[in-house]
């Protein structure tokens, strides 16, 4: 897996954005393994710091075929959607 932080609680904004784009990023470990049905009877202390990461990871597509024009294609829908969020304010 190929896994990055998106700040701010945008990670659903750039979710939406990437696949709108035909790109199959996704949202891992939401919710976190320790709030997940078959562990949380186990994890009686919360995990702070797990539980902000599991909001803000995004996985991107990673695999071995995968083409260096669609890496550049994915990295030009991040540009793409970072110029219109931060840049633009």
């Amino acid at each position: 897996m190929y896994t990055f932080l998106v700040k701010n609680n945008m990670r659903d904004d750039l979710l939406y954005f990437l696949n709108k784009n035909k790109i199959e990023a996704s949202a891992h470990f939401d919710p976190p393994l320790h709030q997940q049905n078959y562990l949380k009877k186990y994890y009686k202390t919360k995990l702070k710091n797990t539980d902000i990461l599991s909001s803000q990871i995004i996985t991107l597509p990673i695999y071995p075929s995968l083409k260096n024009s669609e890496v550049n294609y994915i990295t030009k829908i991040i540009k793409k959607w970072y110029s219109y969020n931060y840049e633009k304010k």
